[in-house]
Order: C-alpha cells, then structure tokens, then sequence
C-alpha cells in the first residue's frame, strides 16, 4: 500500500480549487483530477507499506506542535511529464520546516519511487488537472483555462494535515488540525 502524508488548505480555499477542477471537467477538457475524490492539498511525502497507526500518531503529535500558517498560491505551473498543471505555493519558512520534520519523523519509512518528494527535490504543488491520461493538449487548455479564471487567494492558510491511502478513488486517514495561530 502507498500512502501520502498531505497538507490541506482552509475550506474556502478548497472550494476555490475544486471550482477550477470542476471547470476543466465542465470545458470537457479533463476529469480525472475529480475521478480521484481527493481534497485540494499539497503532498509532503509518500511512503510504502507502512505502519499507518504508528505513523498517524506520529503524524498527530506533528500537527499539534505545527501552527497553521498562510498559503499563498501565487502562480501556476505543469509538470510536462505527466501533464499534470498546479497552482504552487510561495515556498516559505514554515513549509520548508513543515517538510525537514515530516522526512525526519518518517525517515524509518520506505519512500522508494517516491525521492521526488525529499529535500531538494520536491516542487510544492497542488494539482487542478491529472491529465496523463488526457490528449495531449489538455495542459496547454487546462493551464489557459486557470489563466483565464484564477485568482491569487490572499487569505488562505494551510489548516490540516493527514494521511490518504494512494488509491482511487483515494481514501482519506482522518486529518488532523494544527494548531491555532496567534
């Protein structure tokens, strides 16, 4: 089993995200981003076969001594290889930090296949599209499309953080809150 540990935004973000994932399923341009039934968010890591109540303790005490802190989605990305397109997150501090303690706390756990997501290597993302499967053009339209009907989310926050099962349609862990920031 894989499972990815993710980071959640604030609720009138996600709905703010699924409306463009609904509408690049509307224009008929891709829909397997809603096929998945996942939450927008953005993935830490993701591990194989792991122990995933030992884990989501350790993943609870994380967010308990994690504040939420601001989600600015400032600009909009495609992965070419798998034709995914994203809005991306101002990396800051307390991102970073969020992602050093997450690979710390679970460097026990396999993550082959999935380096990707480490230091270094991870580019921040929460996907609008998967179109791997889609025509081709479906980046370049998708990305139009979110051009044409994005705006920057001043006040958003990530809020939760919590583990899925990598499966589809994807089945949540029971998030957890962080902490309330002051």
């Amino acid at each position: 089993m894989k499972y990815a540990i993710e980071l959640y935004f604030d609720k009138e973000t996600e709905e703010k995200i699924l409306k463009l994932a609904k509408g690049i399923a509307r224009e008929r341009i891709s829909e397997k981003y809603l096929e998945w039934k996942t939450r927008p968010h953005i993935t830490i890591a993701i591990f194989n076969d792991i122990d995933i109540e030992k884990c989501d303790k350790l993943l609870k005490e994380i967010a308990k001594d994690t504040k939420s802190f601001p989600a600015l989605l400032s600009s909009i990305g495609v992965f070419n290889n798998t034709r995914t397109v994203y809005l991306a997150p101002v990396v800051c501090g307390e991102l970073i930090a969020l992602h050093k303690n997450i690979h710390e706390t679970f460097a026990f756990c396999d993550h082959s296949g999935w380096e990707y997501y480490t230091a270094g290597q991870w580019v921040p993302h929460c996907a609008v599209m998967l179109g791997s499967e889609d025509k081709e053009s479906a980046s370049v339209e998708a990305t139009k499309y979110v051009i044409e009907n994005y705006e920057v989310f001043p006040n958003s926050r990530y809020e939760e953080i919590g583990f899925v099962e990598v499966v589809m349609p994807v089945k949540e862990i029971k998030p957890h809150k962080l902490s309330i920031s002051m």
